[in-house]
């Protein structure tokens, strides 16, 4: 289980933000963060136009599963903030895995059903073995997937 380099970028963005909150009211950063932005902001994804990093910090709680009226109340406890932020790290991980796995099965079933490949079970274990023709090197390309089944 590997986290994503992005998925570890909005872990340490979330671990920053509640230490912004910890601050004292009267630091800069932390009066940056609070502050008040008077002009209008055009869309998102109009033209090129970036994210500020309080609106990419909303989409990283959310992400995270954490509440976006509670965050600056759970920051205030700097172990369970950390928690929170580990805890959605891993959340997200297993779910990734989970739907890259998701996605694998479907791309070898559906190589199994359009290409006549050899499919062998023996107790739990599962091999799936594929057959393609690379159009680009006119080669075969024989293509083997194990897959361990719960019991």
């Amino acid at each position: 289980m590997e986290e994503s380099l992005e998925d570890i970028v909005i872990a340490r963005r979330l671990r920053w933000l509640g230490h912004l909150a910890r601050m004292d009211d009267h630091r800069l950063p932390k009066k940056i963060l609070f502050g008040w932005l008077p002009q209008r902001r055009p869309a998102h994804g109009t033209h090129g136009t970036r994210m500020r990093w309080r609106d990419r910090v909303r989409k990283d709680l959310k992400k995270f599963n954490i509440d976006e009226r509670r965050w600056y109340q759970l920051a205030q406890d700097r172990s369970g903030w950390r928690r929170s932020c580990r805890t959605g790290l891993e959340d997200v991980t297993e779910a990734g895995v989970a739907e890259d796995e998701r996605r694998r099965r479907t791309r070898v079933e559906d190589s199994i059903e359009n290409s006549g490949a050899v499919q062998l079970q023996i107790s739990h274990i599962s091999v799936v073995c594929v057959r393609e023709h690379s159009d680009e090197s006119k080669t075969l390309i024989d293509t083997c997937v194990t897959t361990h089944q719960k019991h």
